[in-house]
């Protein structure tokens, strides 16, 4: 029972804020590096998309799947 209550209440915590991270900490441009654009001291990232221009990027960690 004791276990129980402890799973029930850690599974009612509030989830955690999230944190800004720079893009270039968790990702590489793969393809096109010159249509990613970074703002605000690496805070903002956007990348050039039209039927002229692209860009690819790829994480940096490894994951199974999602």
């Amino acid at each position: 029972f004791l276990i129980l209550l402890l799973h029930s209440a850690a599974m009612a915590t509030t989830p955690r804020k999230p944190v800004s991270v720079p893009f270039q900490n968790n990702y590489v441009a793969s393809w096109g590096s010159d249509h990613i654009k970074q703002f605000r001291g690496d805070q903002k990232t956007e990348l050039l998309l039209n039927k002229q221009y692209g860009a690819g990027f790829k994480s940096k960690g490894t994951y199974l799947f999602g």
